[in-house]
């Protein structure tokens, strides 16, 4: 699995000797009219990254692990693009446990 580190100028130094395949920059607070072409950047990214892999070594990538360092603005960005990569390209975008989103019909309420 290839890896792509998503981070902010200020949070990429604590990633300093971690193996990634590729990383990106982002803006700690991102300006909502930038957000759908920095959104296509990222996805670019990490269909180079599998370009480069088949050119490399032949290997058909079908998931890609996102490591992100970002704040929360992104990770609503980040699950929207896992989603339609997905759907559209059929590539798996694996992005860190806490995520993970529960839906409201999943919670568990307790009215005492």
């Amino acid at each position: 699995m290839k890896t792509l580190l998503i981070a902010t100028k200020d949070s990429l130094k604590k990633h300093a000797g971690k193996e990634v395949d590729d990383y990106m920059l982002v803006e700690a607070v991102p300006i909502a009219d930038q957000l759908p072409a920095t959104a296509n950047q990222i996805r670019n990214k990490i269909r180079q990254i599998v370009i480069d892999a088949k050119r490399e070594s032949g290997e058909d990538v079908k998931r890609v692990a996102v490591v992100c360092d970002v704040t929360p603005p992104w990770r609503v960005v980040l699950v929207g693009l896992s989603e339609m990569m997905k759907k559209e390209e059929g590539l798996e975008i694996s992005l860190p446990d806490d995520f993970n989103m529960v839906s409201r019909e999943n919670e568990k309420v307790n009215l005492i």
